[in-house]
């Protein structure tokens, strides 16, 4: 074993990428504390990303300032569909909507036996906080068809073609690559998803920008992205058993092909056994952890931070940094 394999064996914590959007606000600062840059509405923070253009930076441990690629470098499995490459499975984000979310759709599956698109981007909601009333827009309602989509493409007619889901604090929702949606306003998500950040949007609400000029729209690709397959009773696909090795309390959400999520309780000291040769990550909700790692070394990670454990790394012991901690677990399937 190398001395760089044996350096970089060790829980990452990464530097959060913060991206201003135009339906964004500032709800992570009330809910997790974060500091935000004044005056900006902040739509996503990226916790952990593998894309090269917006490329996580490790902030803790012997390789921090180090690329994501670089820490992790050849020891990560490649995602689905991205055999042979380098690949960290799953961008991981906050999303806080102040404002609707536009309408849109990601790059659908192709048919089986034919190569998938790289960018395909499934992903899952967990619900962290959400307004009185507020919902989500996910999925064609029943009876409608490519031609009612095509008619309403581009204007606020789409929107009633579409399930308004109420959700609240808890709530979890699977959104498969080629389902229409959008997140509703009044609510701030943990997103996973594969690591794409292909959209098509199909409807924007109306808005324009400070020079009174709408968003880019891709009625195109959008119709032509728009899976007629799947509707609401897609969106909580639970799966039958948490992952493995985690001995405290944990609670199967979702799982799909590329990645399945549970939801952990921590009330006191527990093993966690990573799967072998296999990334995961922990999005920690409530209340804080330490993990503590081979050779005696340790990590904290507040409420609101993300944790990487890379492929082949030892078995660790997690406690709450207070009485209790909850978090998302995130494995490959």
């Amino acid at each position: 074993m190398s001395a760089r394999t044996e350096i970089a064996a060790y829980p990452l914590l990464c530097r959060p990428i913060l991206v201003p959007k135009p339906w964004g606000g500032r709800t992570l600062e009330r809910v997790f504390g974060r500091a935000l840059p004044a005056g900006q509405a902040i739509g996503e923070t990226w916790e952990v990303s593998p894309l090269s253009q917006a490329m996580s930076v490790v902030e803790n441990g012997p390789l921090a300032g180090s690329r994501l690629a670089d820490a992790l470098g050849g020891r990560q499995r490649s995602a689905p569909g991205r055999e042979g490459e380098w690949a960290f499975p799953w961008l991981i984000k906050f999303l806080d909507a102040r404002d609707n979310l536009s309408i849109q759709v990601h790059p659908k599956p192709r048919p089986p036996g034919q190569p998938q698109p790289a960018d395909l981007k499934h992903e899952a909601w967990y619900v962290l906080y959400a307004d009185a009333g507020a919902q989500i827009f996910a999925g064609l309602r029943d009876g409608v068809s490519e031609r009612d989509v095509a008619a309403a493409n581009g204007s606020r007619a789409l929107v009633g073609l579409l399930n308004a889901i109420p959700v609240a604090a808890g709530d979890c929702v699977y959104l498969p690559s080629g389902m229409i949606h959008a997140l509703g306003a009044g609510i701030l998500v943990a997103e996973v998803q594969t690591p794409s950040d292909t959209t098509y949007r199909m409807y924007d609400w109306d808005r324009v920008d400070g020079s009174g000029k709408p968003r880019e729209m891709h009625l195109e690709q959008g119709l032509a992205n728009t899976r007629f397959d799947v509707r609401a009773a897609d969106l909580r696909p639970r799966p039958a058993r948490a992952a493995a090795g985690w001995s405290a309390a944990c609670e199967p959400l979702v799982r799909c092909d590329a990645f399945q999520m549970d939801r952990i309780e921590l009330r006191g000291t527990t093993e966690f056994v990573p799967i072998s040769n296999r990334p995961e990550a922990l999005i920690v909700l409530t209340g804080g952890m330490r993990i503590q790692f081979a050779h005696g070394g340790a990590v904290e990670v507040a409420a609101g931070r993300t944790v990487v454990s890379p492929a082949g790394i030892s078995p660790m012991r997690c406690s709450p940094l207070d009485d209790w901690a909850m978090a998302l677990r995130v494995t490959v399937p």
